[in-house]
């Protein structure tokens, strides 16, 4: 059962932990289902009707008001006043009392419509059943004649002592008129559907002199002789409100804006990724399209279960609008919503199975139907274990705010689907948002743009566990105080990403998913109705039924590796991965080769500079001093890019070197010792490839250049200051031009490749002090040309800057001539490597002392062969 991170793992401690958590997660449900049912504001609900129960009452009130309503439709809806909720929380007085009696925070609205949808009759009840309020809509003609007003005020007035006397109630009633519509002159000819006769409006502030943030008034409209609206009104006061009610303040409101801003911040990247991983053809569309269809049913189950979407639009008499045109609208909304799921999915997963080689593949086996596997199995298992402590430390983190005035947890809308067709089916559609943002917002929109900041190191991880814990707050919003949303968030983010790096994709969500699902349904059995409570029931035994199942599966189940159920475009991801492993290798070989620094000798002042196209460059130069006042060139082109050229290239050095520092040495002109690598390398390189090589030597005592090149290039010119005579002192500032040495070709026959003939291009030129040696590649020959200009000119340039200068001078001059034409390059779309190196003669060291030094370390040479 433990993942094999864990069974690897010579942490026995850490084993251990797991073994305690699975093992006791069975109790952390119980202390937290408990929990959930003395504390939680749903299970306090009492509901004590259901569905058919609320739509009997309000047609038994319709009917006693004169309305019949048989073959009417039905919708009922639950009504939450947030700010009364939370306010009836804090010390109750007789009047706080009465108060939440006649307007309490949570009101089951039921609405009957006729048929046309010209009239409808709303009635609002307490979640026991008691009759709270009364309005009828219409846009039907009067048949009734004018009362007269007296008349009309003493209806409202017999309703509202009803009311009283039900209460135990007597106040003097003084009945305020407000303006009374005469729809007759608004609209004569009925054209705006509105009814004919006189609607009167009345209203009476109940005495609440113990509370004064709180006014509440009776409504009541009467229209002809009948009573068309008797309603409770209430509201508090928003300085009170906002000072006693714990709303969070600049908390709250700092959070709220954060998580907007981090949503719309990586949405913009997620689009961004997914477009950059369809062009690489690393999306899997069907995939997408599972996912976006599975949350549209699962959301448009919820709407079509109960009358959520079309509640409020009923409430308006002679809408022309019919009811599948809403539930399309609203379908259309949750397919927008689910294709920007989907495509968070497609632009993240790539980026999971890159940094995260095997977290997907249990999703990925669920996706494709292997739902008893042991991969979908032991997730189940896992996700359902840590799911428990999530559940316990959310209730522990909320124990000591149960008990204190104005905090809590408000009821929201999705208890809607109490009210639905099918409550059974309530505790499965409340999970899939909260799940999805986390997962979303959290984690697989965050993801690709962490992982592509790579200087922020493990500083990635804190951002993540950032963002997850802003996601983990999101659909908490309602909690009060702001502080322990927080909080609560931390663990589930906390957990979640446990889950995710002990074992993968699937476990997080199911952990996340299931203190929602089994809080839900605790919630609904508690509830007094007995279809409410055999429904949430029903729910938990649903549940316990598929996790006994995939228990079994998971010790008896078929595994499955990762390439069985991945989609078909991992293939190109493996393939881009593997190309990426390449380019990173052939990088690190590449920076291994070339010199860390340039020789820095009295005789030479030495600059080069490398530009590659790529992440990895088919250019590579080495300099070294061979001896005191000697120095080697080695520069070399083509070969191909990535791990293959570097491999030519090391082997290339790797002989030159061998050679070049060998004792038994015989030869070491450059021509021999570059006949015998290019001969070893007419073995080696594929058909078609090619390597060009040259090696240069320059001896500052006699002031001697020898060279060898295969190839176009790499190229070696000699740069002299413009009209100079043998002999004569360089004067500072004057011009330069560039030659090629007079070159001759040398071929011969491959001993290790038969029937190949190679050839070798050999130059000498003798140098004077402030000469230059100017070795570079095809790239900077290739954009000169381009852009009217030429090698002679632009290195002829780079001399005269840094004539007379330092090294250092001399390297910045080349830096700046190759990075600018690196630039140009970029932009002409121009893509080859950029590769120069120059050596000048400083000092034409003709000493005696050092001439001896050359002779016994010549004569050394010899007699060591010897």
């Amino acid at each position: 059962m433990l993942p094999k991170t864990l069974l690897a793992s010579n942490a026995r401690r850490m084993r251990i932990f797991w073994i305690i958590l699975l093992l006791f997660s069975p109790v952390a449900y119980l202390v937290g289902a408990r929990q959930v049912l003395n504390h939680d504001t749903p299970s306090l609900l009492g509901l004590s009707i259901d569905r058919s129960k609320a739509i009997a009452i309000a047609s038994d009130v319709a009917a006693s008001k004169g309305v019949e309503t048989s073959g009417w439709k039905a919708l009922c809806h639950f009504k939450f006043n947030k700010e009364l909720f939370f306010y009836y929380r804090l010390p109750l007085n007789p009047e706080r009392e009465r108060a939440r009696a006649l307007a309490p925070g949570t009101v089951i609205g039921v609405i009957l419509r006729s048929p046309d949808r010209s009239e409808n009759v709303e009635v609002e009840l307490t979640v026991d059943g008691r009759v709270l309020g009364y309005q009828r809509r219409s846009t039907q003609p009067g048949e009734e004649a004018d009362a007269g007003e007296p008349a009309a005020r003493k209806l409202a007035q017999d309703s509202l002592e009803q009311r009283l006397s039900a209460m135990g109630l007597s106040y003097p009633i003084e009945l305020k008129l407000g303006e009374a519509t005469l729809n007759e002159k608004i609209d004569p000819e009925g054209r705006l559907g509105r009814p004919k006769g006189i609607v009167r409006k009345y209203s009476w502030s109940w005495p609440l002199q113990a509370s004064p943030e709180l006014k509440l008034e009776s409504v009541l409209t009467v229209r002809g002789n009948k009573l068309f609206s008797d309603r409770v009104e209430a509201k508090l006061d928003e300085e009170f409100a906002k000072k006693n009610l714990n709303s969070g303040g600049w908390l709250k409101i700092a959070s709220t804006s954060l998580y907007g801003l981090v949503v719309l911040i990586l949405v913009i990247y997620g689009v961004y990724r997914f477009v950059q991983r369809a062009r690489q053809k690393e999306v899997s569309y069907l995939r997408v399209g599972v996912l976006v269809v599975l949350f549209v049913v699962v959301m448009v189950g919820f709407q079509v279960s109960s009358d959520t979407a079309l509640y409020e639009v009923s409430t308006i008499p002679g809408l022309p609008v019919p009811d599948w045109v809403i539930l399309l609208q609203t379908t259309v909304f949750f397919v927008f919503i689910g294709l920007f799921m989907g495509l968070a999915f497609g632009s993240g997963e790539g980026d999971i199975r890159e940094e995260h080689p095997g977290k997907l593949s249990s999703l990925d086996a669920l996706l494709v139907g292997k739902l008893f596997s042991r991969n979908v199995a032991r997730s189940t298992v896992w996700g359902w274990a840590i799911g428990g402590w999530i559940l316990l430390t959310g209730q522990i983190v909320m124990l000591a705010w149960n008990n204190v005035p104005a905090t809590g947890r408000a009821p929201s809308d999705y208890l809607d689907s109490w009210l639905g067709y099918a409550p059974v089916l309530s505790p499965f559609l409340s999970w899939p948002i909260d799940t999805m943002l986390v997962l979303v917002v959290g984690l697989l929109l965050p993801l690709p743009f962490l992982n592509r900041r790579r200087r922020l190191g493990r500083a990635k991880y804190l951002l993540l566990f950032l963002c997850v814990w802003i996601a983990c707050a999101g659909p908490y919003l309602d909690y009060h105080p702001w502080a322990v949303t927080l909080l609560g968030a931390l663990l589930r983010a906390a957990f979640f990403l446990l889950a995710i790096f002990y074992f993968d994709i699937l476990t997080a969500i199911i952990a996340i998913a299931s203190p929602p699902f089994i809080a839900f349904a605790i919630e609904l059995a508690a509830q007094p109705a007995p279809s409410l409570h055999t429904a949430g029931f029903v729910s938990v035994g649903i549940a316990v039924v598929v996790l006994a199942v995939e228990m079994y599966f998971a010790l008896r189940g078929r595994s499955y590796r990762e390439e069985e159920v991945s989609p078909f475009y991992a293939k190109n991801l493996a393939e881009r991965l593997s190309m990426q492993a390449e380019v990173s290798a052939a990088r690190e070989a590449q920076v291994r080769l070339m010199p860390v620094s340039l020789p820095k000798t009295d005789c030479f002042s030495i600059a080069a500079s490398f530009k590659p196209a790529f992440e990895v460059g088919g250019d590579f130069y080495d300099v070294f001093e061979l001896e005191q006042g000697k120095v080697g060139i080695l520069v070399a082109e083509g070969g191909g890019r990535g791990l293959g050229s570097a491999l030519s290239i090391a082997y290339a050095k790797g002989f030159l070197m061998a050679k070049i520092r060998s004792r038994y040495q015989t030869d070491d002109s450059p021509t021999e010792i570059l006949r015998g690598l290019q001969d070893r390398l007419s073995s080696l390189l594929e058909e078609g490839a090619s390597l060009g090589l040259a090696y240069a030597v320059i001896d500052a005592a006699d002031g001697r250049l020898r060279y060898a090149r295969t190839g176009h290039h790499p190229i070696i010119q000699v740069g002299r200051q413009a009209g100079r005579q043998a002999g004569r002192a360089m004067e500072k500032g004057q011009g330069f031009d560039l030659t090629q040495p007079e070159e001759q070709k040398i071929r011969f026959s491959s001993h290790h490749n038969a029937g190949t003939e190679l050839t070798i291009v050999e130059g000498t030129a003798t140098l004077n002090a402030g000469d230059s040696v100017v070795l570079f590649t095809d790239g900077l020959d290739k954009d000169w040309q381009q852009n009217k200009s030429n090698p002679e000119r632009e290195f002829a340039s780079v001399l005269s800057a840094a004539s007379g200068k330092s090294s250092d001078q001399l390297q910045q001059t080349l830096n700046e001539s190759v990075s600018a034409c690196a630039k140009r390059a970029r932009k002409q779309g121009m893509e080859d490597d950029l590769t120069a190196v120059i050596v000048r003669l400083d000092k034409h060291d003709v000493e005696e002392e050092l001439a001896a030094s050359n002779a016994g370390n010549i004569a050394g040479k010899w007699r060591s062969a010897e």
